[in-house]
């Protein structure tokens, strides 16, 4: 992982503000989860990048029930660990 001192080469920054825009401009269209069908919920989430005034404003997009799935196999596995 990264030190959040070291600087990010700029091609890699302006990289990684492009992407943010992007899914910051896309972060509502998915309504329904591709894997199950169910409806989503949605959480707000900022971004910022280090060495920038900016931030984004994403929507993450949460299937209820693969969330379910994915938190009891993960204690599933803990307990086998």
């Amino acid at each position: 992982m990264m030190s959040p001192n070291v600087p990010i080469p700029r091609a890699h920054f302006e990289e990684l503000k492009a992407l943010l825009d992007d899914l910051s401009a896309q972060s509502q269209k998915l309504r329904f989860c591709q894997d199950c069908g169910t409806k989503l919920c949605h959480i707000d989430a900022i971004f910022t990048l280090t060495g920038s005034d900016q931030g984004w404003n994403i929507t993450l997009p949460v299937c209820p029930i693969c969330e379910e799935k994915a938190r009891s196999l993960t204690q599933v596995e803990n307990k086998a660990a």
